[in-house]
């Protein structure tokens, strides 16, 4: 059976498939099988991180130039024939700016490598404090909390765990009011609504000028879902 991720494969499952030998797990996580359930049953379970690394890295590098340069905001521009605010959108390059990478793991590295060529200061973190390719990388390894302080952009590549379930807003785990994030985590990285976000941009004093429409609002570190890194 080849696992995509979106099906359960839960002890329910399981029994009901008693000609079940092996899942084979299309990318990394295991957060959606029931390995103890498998184990149990005598199925065989293995994924193929390898062939998710240089997607997944180039992902979070078209997220980050995304953000950088306000695609979205300029998307919505010139679907709705608002010239007058492009002046307000440029966006900024990358260059001199720094990322932090939670979760720094093989898909963090190759993103570190396709970032090194646009003068970018790449610091990581993870749980052992370590990586093989961390120092050839440049990659300067840290706290989680010292690393969402430094960072101007946070790109999320944490297993979902039980320990990394609202890893990003617990335990003071709060990034810098100015840094923008890209998630390739499992879970989902949702804004508030439109409106909301317009609204709390002017309370908090972000950069949105006056007549904006409400989408061009900063969105806010926030998930609604209960198995996210973002609390």
């Amino acid at each position: 059976m080849l696992s995509l991720g979106h099906i359960a494969f839960d002890s329910r499952t399981v029994d009901q498939a008693p000609d079940l030998r092996l899942i084979a797990r299309f990318g990394a996580g295991y957060e959606t099988i029931d390995l103890d359930a498998c184990t149990r049953a005598g199925i065989v379970v293995t994924n193929t991180p390898d062939a998710i690394r240089r997607p997944l890295a180039v992902a979070g590098l078209t997220l980050l130039l995304a953000l950088s340069h306000k695609l979205l905001a300029k998307d919505r521009l010139t679907r709705t024939s608002d010239w007058a605010q492009r002046e307000h959108y440029r966006g900024a390059p990358l260059v001199g700016q720094t990322v932090g990478i939670v979760g720094f793991g093989s898909v963090g590295a190759e993103l570190a490598r396709l970032l090194a060529p646009l003068g970018v200061k790449v610091v990581g973190n993870n749980r052992s404090g370590r990586h093989a390719e961390a120092a050839g990388l440049g990659v300067e390894l840290l706290g989680l909390n010292e690393l969402l302080e430094r960072s101007d952009y946070v790109v999320l590549c944490a297993a979902l765990t039980p320990a990394t379930e609202k890893l990003i807003g617990a335990a003071g785990h709060r990034p810098a009011g100015t840094a923008a994030a890209a998630t390739l985590a499992r879970g989902c990285h949702r804004p508030k609504s439109r409106r909301r976000r317009r609204e709390e941009a002017q309370v908090e004093g972000d950069d949105v000028p006056a007549g904006a429409p409400p989408w061009s609002a900063p969105a806010r570190w926030r998930c609604s879902r209960s198995n996210c890194p973002v609390a």
